[in-house]
């Protein structure tokens, strides 16, 4: 490719190559120096001259941060608000180390190192494990054959206090007429999310029963979102205490049950713990109170799982162990009975 001189004076030359698509692009490149216009020139038909081919192969360079943003927007319409956050959040923090590193050169041994390096940092065995999860999802898009073999950092179980009967009675004192009411009586007896909780609307509660269909979520647009709930097994009709479902059409007749996000409900239950003299445990454990006090009262666990919104890999590869719908109400009774006593 040979430079010719424009009427400025200046000296212009085209590079050649066909793009991705199969397009043939002639770039044109502008220096004051014939060789230096050539060079540019020549320099970027190598640097694409084996676009096309790779992209027939499925292998066109690309960086792992092109990656992970392609990885993430490809998957706006299918996954979580909150999954798509989190993924984000790990693609801004998580990844320096290879951001600019075309993703079909990484290697285990890379891999390897960037996994230790979070581990020497000071993460979490989860939030390593979480890290890693996320580049092997992109890595399998663009490099299916390459399976990663890492070594990760060892779980570490987490001991977390799960609240018994007596501190229950004491946190339903402690909440009486207050904002905080609604929350706890629908985690602890229903076994519902805060995500749940806040997206509730009072046309979802029957006399007894509550409808869950929907979830309220922090979204990457920075704004609270109403969306489908977390997993498919999180639509559900849960069983409460009839009192419960009084209670709450009383308070609000009409509209959103509870005037508060995800976030604003845990310091808030914080303080109600503070308030009532218990300790501190999370929000969350309320539904492991659930879960737990149904099954020593003898519910079978396929029942608590429908109405808590559990489903693992043992539901499903056992799916046709399903709910007999005639059982249904007796075994809701069974928690029913023991939360009105409580009540």
């Amino acid at each position: 490719m040979e430079a010719k001189k424009t009427k400025t004076g200046k000296w212009t030359c085209c590079a050649y190559y066909k793009d991705a698509d199969g397009i043939i692009r002639r770039p044109r490149f502008t220096s004051d120096r014939k060789k230096d216009a050539e060079r540019m020139a020549e320099a970027c038909s190598l640097e694409h001259k084996d676009d096309y081919i790779l992209a027939k192969r499925g292998k066109l360079p690309i960086t792992f941060m092109d990656a992970g943003k392609s990885y993430i927007k490809n998957r706006e319409l299918v996954l979580s608000p909150s999954t798509l956050v989190g993924y984000q959040n790990m693609l801004n923090r998580a990844y320096e180390m290879i951001a600019d590193q075309n993703i079909y050169d990484l290697t285990q041994e890379q891999v390897q190192s960037l996994v230790n390096l979070w581990t020497a940092n000071g993460c979490t065995p989860k939030t390593v494990r979480n890290q890693h999860g996320f580049l092997a999802a992109v890595l399998t898009s663009y490099r299916p054959d390459f399976v990663l073999h890492t070594h990760l950092p060892r779980a570490i179980r987490k001991d977390l206090y799960t609240p018994t009967d007596h501190d229950i009675k004491k946190l339903l004192a402690a909440i009486k007429d207050t904002r905080m009411e609604i929350p706890v009586l629908l985690a602890a007896t229903g076994s519902l999310r805060r995500s749940e909780i806040c997206a509730l609307d009072a046309a979802d509660v029957g006399d007894g029963f509550v409808h869950v269909n929907k979830a309220l979520v922090w979204s990457p647009s920075k704004e609270w979102v109403l969306k489908t709930t977390k997993t498919e097994a999180g639509t559900r009709v849960t069983y409460i205490p009839k009192e419960i479902t009084d209670r709450i059409h009383q308070l609000v007749p009409e509209g959103r049950v509870v005037r508060m996000n995800p976030s604003t409900i845990t310091p808030a239950f914080s303080k109600t713990l503070e308030r009532a003299g218990l300790p501190h445990f999370r929000f969350h454990a309320l539904r492991s109170y659930y879960a737990s006090i149904l099954h020593a009262l003898g519910v079978p666990d396929k029942y608590i799982m429908q109405w808590g919104g559990w489903h693992d890999e043992h539901t499903l590869q056992t799916h046709y162990q399903k709910a007999m719908p005639d059982k249904v109400p007796d075994m809701a009774k069974i928690g029913i009975d023991h939360f009105q006593e409580l009540l």
